[in-house]
């Protein structure tokens, strides 16, 4: 048949970064580690921890997992049963705006794991915008 209109190629363009010259051992970790972040989620059968803002890996293989509050985070703190060392700072950015930060370091399957939240702390902005 001639009377087909011809189609464009289109350059094949990957779903995820490509690899690198990272050894499978790696990728294949990488991706285990996601699954398991994924069922600790989206668990039916148990109770499921808060989703992350961010999961990124390092190239020293260490895991980043960034939530949105610091009660998020405790939460996956309490998994990993390394709540008691948790650490929550209060700072001051360039701007003048007062944050929050929570962060606990971890062993988890193997990897070090850090799960860190950061959020505007307003409430103490409000009480000092307050007149007495």
């Amino acid at each position: 048949m001639t009377n087909v209109p011809a189609t464009r190629q289109v350059a094949h363009l990957p779903v995820a970064a490509a690899p690198g010259n990272q050894p499978a051992r790696i990728r294949i970790a990488r991706a285990n580690m996601l699954r398991e972040i994924s069922r600790l989620c989206f668990a039916v059968d148990d109770p499921a921890l808060p989703a992350p803002r961010s999961v990124r890996f390092t190239a020293d293989e260490a895991i980043n997992v960034e939530l949105d509050t610091p009660t998020d985070a405790a939460e996956w703190a309490v998994v990993l049963g390394v709540a008691a060392d948790a650490k929550t700072e209060d700072t001051v950015d360039l701007a003048g705006d007062r944050w929050l930060i929570y962060t606990v370091h971890a062993t988890w399957r193997g990897f070090p794991i850090t799960v860190a939240a950061c959020i505007r702390d307003t409430a103490v902005q409000q009480r000092e915008a307050v007149p007495a």
